[in-house]
C-alpha cells in the first residue's frame, strides 16, 4: 500500500507492518479496559469491606454502651438541629 503524507512524500506501508499496529493498539486497549475493570471491583471491595467494619464497629460499641449514655441523651433530641 502507497500513502501520501502533508508534504507529498510516498510512503509504502507494508500490510503486515499495518496488521502488526493494529495487533498492538488494540492489545493495548484490551490491556486498558482489563486494568480499568480491576481497580473498579478492587475499589468496590476495598469500601465494601470499610463500611462493614465500620458498621460492625458502631453497632458492638452502641450494644457495650452503658444505660446511662440513653437516659442523658434521649431518642428523640436532634443534637444536629
Amino acid at each position: 500500500m502507497t500513502m501520501t503524507d502533508k508534504n507529498q512524500n510516498t510512503v509504502n506501508i507494508n500490510t503486515s507492518d499495518q496488521n502488526r499496529d493494529v495487533i498492538i493498539y488494540s492489545s493495548m486497549m484490551a490491556a486498558l479496559f482489563i486494568a480499568s475493570l480491576l481497580r473498579a471491583i478492587t475499589w468496590f471491595v476495598m469500601f465494601m469491606r470499610a463500611s462493614v467494619n465500620l458498621h460492625n464497629t458502631i453497632f458492638y460499641r452502641l450494644l457495650r454502651a452503658p444505660i446511662s449514655v440513653f437516659d442523658i441523651n434521649p431518642v428523640d433530641i436532634n443534637p444536629n438541629i
